[in-house]
């Protein structure tokens, strides 16, 4: 019986085989899980909102929107792109705080700072650096207003957003 496992134990190596050929991950030409921009009322709206929104149920035509909000997107391509944001400053909100400076961020890197004097709805558009946008790749966007209303359950309210994105 030991003779058998022995003789079993040698047998050839097998052939060599070369590694089959390596792809390059080319980010442009991956599937995209994300759009490039989205409304509130659009029904993949929360896969670009992360964070900072009171909930509401599908199809509104805003949020309320924290001091602090975290967007994701993806663009088509790794070229030159500008992020909006489309918001309204409500009166109740104004009245209080005044005038309200917003701060957009890139991971790390704050790529626009602007001012809302006025109530009412805004369109904030800029320019985002090439070095800070990658197709294909998830981006996370981070907008901070600078004043609120604090409701009386302790809710921080900064502005109604209505949607946003980038364009190419």
């Amino acid at each position: 019986m030991a003779a058998c496992f022995a003789l079993g134990g040698c047998s050839r190596e097998p052939e060599w085989q070369p590694l089959p050929a390596q792809l390059r991950f080319q980010p442009d030409k991956e599937p995209l899980l994300l759009g490039m921009n989205f409304r509130t009322q659009d029904m993949h709206a929360e896969n670009h909102i992360v964070r900072g929104t009171l909930p509401e149920g599908p199809g509104a035509q805003w949020r309320w929107a924290n001091p602090e909000l975290e967007l994701r997107f993806q663009l088509v391509e790794s070229k030159q792109a500008w992020f909006y944001l489309d918001i309204v400053l409500a009166d109740a909100v104004y009245k209080t705080t005044g005038p309200v400076t917003f701060h957009f961020w890139i991971d790390d890197h704050e790529f626009a700072t602007t001012t809302v004097t006025g109530a009412g709805p805004h369109h904030l558009e800029f320019p985002v650096p090439v070095s800070l946008t990658t197709a294909a790749l998830p981006i996370a966007v981070k907008v901070v207003a600078d004043k609120y209303l604090q409701a009386e359950d302790k809710v921080k309210l900064a502005y109604l957003l209505v949607g946003g994105g980038f364009k190419q």
